[in-house]
Formats: structure tokens, sequence, C-alpha cells
């Protein structure tokens, strides 16, 4: 079942398909046409029909553009907001053993952080601050800034099968941001936002995985719902890597 901008997108898709057809169908006509009259006549019907096809095209290109930038907006004030209060240096608990590991690939205390430390050691290498704390605090800002993004997306996805599409875009995006600042400024997700842990990438994988369910909800019975069933087995196995909190999502 459609849901909300998916039914106003496919209409417009389809309206797009039939001015095409409309335009095709005029143009072999034109060809036929016998007189300068009926020439011209059929000439400014496709014009007519190509104006509107114009529109149908411009209004849809907006709302997606729209749409994009509001995700990008989310992101960016949880990555501006993670990243002037970044830690400087290492923090307490796991971050001294979780940095210690990744600088020399090793593997800290069970079950492991595998996947984790990989991409902290590239980090290490590649990014140019100073200190070593500092760019594996840096996974942590940028994956946590996305899951805020991801909450909103889910939230907003959520939203529109629940509602059935009877909601309207401005409550859509307020619900989608109230829980997108809920999560990004909880105290315990922006305290281990800013350090070097695994909860951010673990719960980008797990809000990832959970956006994934809903799509894949949305387009059941179809290849595309296949594809999205094996990239959530995929994420869920390749979480175990980073945390096992990743595969939490799984069961359901």
């Amino acid at each position: 079942a459609l849901t909300g901008n998916q039914k106003d997108r496919r209409k417009a898709e389809d309206d797009i398909k039939v001015q095409e057809q409309k335009i095709s169908k005029l143009r072999d006509q034109m060809l036929q046409a016998k007189t300068n009259e009926q020439y011209r006549a059929f000439q400014n019907e496709i014009d007519s029909v190509r104006e509107r096809h114009l529109l149908v095209a411009r209004n849809l290109t907006s709302t997606v553009s729209r749409y994009v930038l509001d995700v990008k907006a989310v992101f960016a004030l949880a990555f501006i907001v993670y990243l002037a209060t970044m830690a400087s240096t290492v923090s307490f608990w796991d971050c001294g053993e979780l940095l210690a590991a990744s600088n020399i690939l090793g593997n800290p205390h069970p079950p492991g952080n595998p996947l984790f430390t990989l991409i902290a050691r590239v980090f290490i290498m590649v990014m140019p601050l100073h200190e070593i704390a500092m760019r594996v605090n840096f996974i942590s800002v940028l994956t946590s800034a996305l899951t805020v993004m991801m909450s909103f997306l889910f939230t907003i996805k959520a939203l529109r099968i629940i509602f059935k599409g009877e909601i309207t875009n401005f409550m859509l995006y307020c619900g989608g941001l109230i829980a997108a600042f809920l999560v990004g400024f909880a105290d315990t997700f922006w305290f281990s936002a800013v350090e070097a842990e695994v909860y951010g990438s673990s719960m980008f994988l797990v809000m990832t995985i959970s956006w994934l369910t809903l799509y894949w909800y949305e387009n059941r019975g179809t290849p595309k719902a296949d594809r999205a069933l094996i990239l959530i087995g995929y994420l869920g196995f390749l979480g175990m890597g980073i945390h096992p909190f990743s595969f939490i999502t799984m069961p359901v």
C-alpha cells in the first residue's frame, strides 16, 4: 500500500508518462496534417501538453529537493553540536582501551570490536587532527549525527505508514524533528557521541536497519523487498563486529 508522498510521487510519475504519450501521439498526427491550420493547431496543443509536462516534473523535483534539504539540515545541526562538544583527548572508561586497540590493530575486551578497530585505524591514519584520540572521537561525532538523521527518516516513514497518508507534511516533519532531537540531545546518547565509543556506530546501524524494515514493509512482495531483506541481514551481522547491540533489531 502506498502512503503519503509516495502516492503523490507515483501520481506525478504516471502523469508525466501520460503527457509524454500525448506528445508522441500529437507529433504523429501533426506529420499527417493536410493544411497549415491543422499543423499549427497540433503544434499549439503539443506546446500546451509540454508546458504541463514541465510543470509536473518541476513540482516533483521541488518536493524531492525540499525533503533532501530537510534531511541534510537535521544531520548538519547534530554534527555541528557534537563537533563543538567533542572531547579533545582520551575520556574515561572504555575509551582509552578502544583507542589503544585501534592504534595497534588489537582487540579490546570480549566480545571484541574488530570492525570498529579497523575503521578507527583508518581514521587514525587519514584524519588531519593532531591528537590520535580526537581522530577516533570524530567517528562517534559522525556516526551519531547520522543516527539522528536516520531517526528523522524513520519517524517520518513510520508516521506515513501508521496514518496511511492522512497527515500533513508539516505534522510529519514536526514529528520527525521531535524524534530526532529527543535522540540527539538525550543525555546518554550525547555523552557517547563525543568520545571514542562504539555506541554511535552501533546505533547508526540499528536505526538504518529499522528504516530498512519499514522500507521492506512498504514494498513487500516485490524484488525491492527481497533486496532490502538481504541488506538487513547483512548489516545486522556486520554490526556484530562493532557491538552486539547492533543485532537487537534482527528478531523483529
